[in-house]
């Protein structure tokens, strides 16, 4: 029995049903528009108070040029300090919708830009920090574009919740072809990969075999975790502190290709956004597309949900996402909303550690965590580095093994030290 307990759960949860269709949602009154990603970018707005603006027009611009957009056109209402779904304090740019407001700007019309693809995509607010990932990435300029030797598409998501790019693929197949040709234009000495779920394999590899390597994934969340699954593809080991292209290697989740590629079309601004919406109590995920810098409470509001009807709200997954206070939060680059019903919703535990070693076993990098967070705990933070925690991608596999669910990402969080 005791063994039979020490295997369960190792693997992350199982995939769940999902409607297969976008739901298109209408605009809400009013969005907040984020300008700060706190370690990553931060923008300096070009709008006040009282303006009025565009659906497309830029609002925010960073000292290396990367633009931020409205998403609904409206007046500026303040810009003030709102908490992100990470749970930072951050300016943000409050707009409401206006009558006296013109609504859409003309994509091929947003300010800035020229022949240089790299520029474009910045002026359209493509490529952004959540496509370089690396525990210390900091916003750098565009002069390693050039290099990059392998190009890897995330069309499977790992969470076994988030459903965004597996119904991008299926509906935005023509685009996704026309991107794929783009890529290898542009960067015709690179390996272009695209990964799908592997019930997709078959049309995927008909549709898309021509033009890119098509990789199919399984459902089990530990196979798709993405710094493996890139590293695997690259045939490197990239350094979870690292950026992707720094190694040559881009990265982009199929949403941000498809914007990639509207950038280049007709500079298209990246101004909506997919989330999944799944939960305990649905038969099924829905997926919708909204405005970036719609509230929360706005997006459930338009599936007749509520954050009354959960016991918490999830921003992400089950596995990789973060609790909300609150259902105010704007949502910007997140995949899902995962709602936990009031009967699941456990009693805090965190208990002693019982040295079972089940987190070590379940970590995909080896990592010692039971030692790491044993020396966390008793701010043993020199200890604790000798075993290398700055490996850790957060995947959330030790949690969910852990049988005195106590916060083992968290704690080896501290333990990381934080690049000047």
């Amino acid at each position: 029995m005791l063994s039979g307990l020490l295997r369960s759960r190792s693997r992350g949860p199982a995939p769940i049903a999902f409607d297969e269709e976008i739901r298109l949602i209408d605009e809400p009154d009013e969005v907040e528009i984020l300008l700060e990603y706190p370690g990553h970018i931060h923008y300096l707005p070009e709008v006040q108070a009282q303006d009025l603006v565009f659906r497309n027009q830029t609002i925010g611009r960073s000292a290396l040029g990367n633009c931020v957009h409205a998403s609904i056109g409206g007046r500026v209402e303040e810009i003030h300090t709102v908490w992100s779904p990470t749970s930072h304090h951050v300016p943000a740019v409050a707009i409401r919708r206006d009558g006296e407001a013109p609504a859409v700007l003309d994509p091929a019309k947003v300010e800035g830009g020229d022949n240089d693809w790299v520029e474009r995509l910045k002026v359209a607010g493509v490529p952004t920090p959540w496509t370089l990932p690396g525990l210390n990435y900091r916003e750098e300029g565009p002069a390693q574009a050039t290099d990059i030797r392998t190009v890897v598409i995330l069309g499977a998501h790992e969470e076994p919740t988030v459903f965004t790019s597996e119904l991008l693929l299926r509906h935005e197949a023509e685009g996704i072809a026309d991107g794929l040709r783009r890529v290898a234009e542009l960067l015709p000495g690179a390996s272009i990969w695209l990964t799908v779920s592997r019930r997709d394999e078959s049309w995927a590899k008909q549709t898309f075999g021509a033009l890119a390597r098509v990789e199919a994934l399984p459902d089990d969340y530990h196979a798709r975790i993405p710094r493996h699954v890139v590293s695997r593809l690259a045939g490197i080991s990239i350094p979870n502190t690292s950026a992707y292209r720094r190694h040559g290697v881009a990265v982009l989740p199929l949403e941000y290709f498809l914007a990639f590629r509207n950038a280049l079309d007709n500079g298209a601004p990246f101004v909506s956004k997919c989330v999944t919406i799944a939960g305990d109590d649905l038969d099924r995920a829905v997926t919708v597309r909204l405005p970036i810098g719609s509230s929360i409470k706005s997006v459930l509001e338009s599936q007749g949900l509520s954050i009354e009807d959960v016991g918490r709200l999830i921003v992400g997954g089950p596995m990789r996402g973060i609790a909300q206070f609150s259902d105010r939060a704007p949502l910007t680059h997140v995949d899902g909303l995962y709602l936990v019903s009031p009967d699941a919703v456990p009693a805090e535990a965190n208990d002693p550690c019982i040295n079972c070693g089940r987190c070590t076993r379940a970590c995909p990098v080896s990592i010692q965590v039971h030692l790491v967070n044993r020396f966390a705990e008793f701010g043993m933070f020199d200890e604790a580095r000798r075993h290398h925690p700055e490996a850790c991608h957060e995947c959330g596999l030790c949690a969910y093994v852990c049988p005195a669910e106590r916060s083992l990402v968290q704690l080896i969080r501290l333990c990381i030290p934080v690049e000047a």
